[in-house]
């Protein structure tokens, strides 16, 4: 069984109609034959009972869904040449319903959980846009007033698909408060009033109504000052998607893997956001005039909210940046361990990851730097 099907033809480029698994396997670059090669030999080791649901998912035209088996192959081959057993998919009674990607084990049979994904902030970015719209038209179409239009702010997505109730009840009881505050004369005291809908957040902003034409409730919307990146969302989204609570029982150490797939830089400040919650400014005023700003985290990440703990058995996190089926020695993976669960010496102490340690003293992150993994891979 292969994974690389022979082309008609090779070609020098990828066209827009290309996917990306036709393009692996008709590149006529030379060095591309180097990671068909690789593919090839990765998959010879993958576990048979998974080979031909793997082989469907690798030769998928769809390019996120090919990507997502570019990165489970190369997470199983990467940890079968640091020696350590892999199995895919493990089935335990004490997981539930779920099953993790991958067990991996020592010869001191010490064990770890692995769960691997793939984020795409271009897709968090339409995806976010999208949630903000259709709220804005459900608003409009269903909430009224005469005398009162709102500006909205976001922050954050949904976490899953609200009900028109859920949206519209909390803001008509909203603009009938403003509504009534109008009527005995109290402009003054309308004020901005934040609701929370399934993880989203929204700032509503009351303004009068000074229009004749019969205009939508809502007039203007946006994203709130310091909200997240279209990265860090994309991060965050699929870490919080990712967290199993069925794993807990196991009392194994529990790892999520992520590629993160753009064409900008990863800065290391998107992961921390994601992880920890965005930085804000915070100005200091004297008489009325600003005299000195500084940034200041805004704690409401995927591992802290609200000064609290969050996520505590997620030990560690592994990123990986644009790891593809054609590109994946240029991406060097980054180890954030987590600040309250301690991660097991089983992949901490690999030196082919860029280690993030959280430093208490400073409230960040002290970096050990990574060993290059070309040649470990086969390619030098």
């Amino acid at each position: 069984m292969k994974l690389i099907k022979t082309p008609r033809r090779l070609v020098k480029s990828r066209t827009s109609r290309m996917s990306m698994y036709e393009y692996c396997c008709s590149s006529s670059d030379d060095s591309h034959q180097a990671y068909r090669n690789f593919w090839e030999d990765s998959f010879s080791k993958y576990p048979d009972t998974e080979k031909e649901r793997f082989k469907r998912d690798f030769q998928s035209r769809q390019d996120k869904t090919h990507i997502a088996a570019c990165f489970e192959l190369f997470l199983h081959e990467f940890f079968n040449r640091l020696s350590l057993d892999v199995e895919v998919h493990p089935n335990r009674p004490d997981f539930g319903n779920d099953k993790p990607d991958f067990l991996i084990t020592t010869s001191a049979r010490d064990q770890t959980l692995i769960e691997a994904s793939c984020a795409f902030p271009g897709t968090e970015m339409y995806r976010r846009r999208r949630q903000k719209s259709e709220i804005v038209k459900l608003i409009n179409d269903n909430v009224k007033s005469d005398t009162v239009r709102v500006s909205v702010s976001f922050q954050g997505l949904l976490s899953s698909e609200p009900s028109r109730k859920e949206i519209i009840e909390p803001i008509s009881k909203i603009v009938r408060q403003w509504e009534l505050q109008l009527v005995a004369d109290l402009p003054s005291q309308l004020e901005v009033i934040s609701l929370s809908i399934r993880g989203l957040e929204l700032e509503l902003t009351p303004r009068l109504n000074t229009q004749t034409c019969s205009a939508g409730l809502v007039t203007g919307f946006g994203d709130r000052i310091g909200h997240r990146s279209a990265t860090q969302e994309a991060i965050r989204s699929k870490l919080d998607a990712k967290k199993k609570t069925s794993y807990a029982t196991s009392g194994m150490p529990y790892i999520i893997s992520l590629n993160v797939v753009e064409p900008a830089p990863l800065m290391d400040e998107e992961i921390v956001a994601a992880l920890f919650g965005p930085e804000k400014i915070r100005f200091s005023h004297v008489d009325g005039v600003i005299r000195s700003a500084e940034f200041v985290r805004h704690y409401e990440g995927f591992w802290q909210e609200n000064g609290r703990p969050r996520n505590t058995r997620v030990h560690a996190v592994l990123l990986f940046h644009n790891l593809g089926s054609l590109d994946f020695l240029e991406t060097s993976p980054r180890m954030f361990l987590s600040p309250t669960a301690p991660v097991s010496s089983l992949l901490a102490d690999v030196p082919f990851f860029k280690k993030y340690i959280w430093n208490p003293d400073n409230d960040g992150y002290k970096i050990v730097e990574a060993t290059p993994y070309s040649s470990f891979l086969g390619f030098e």
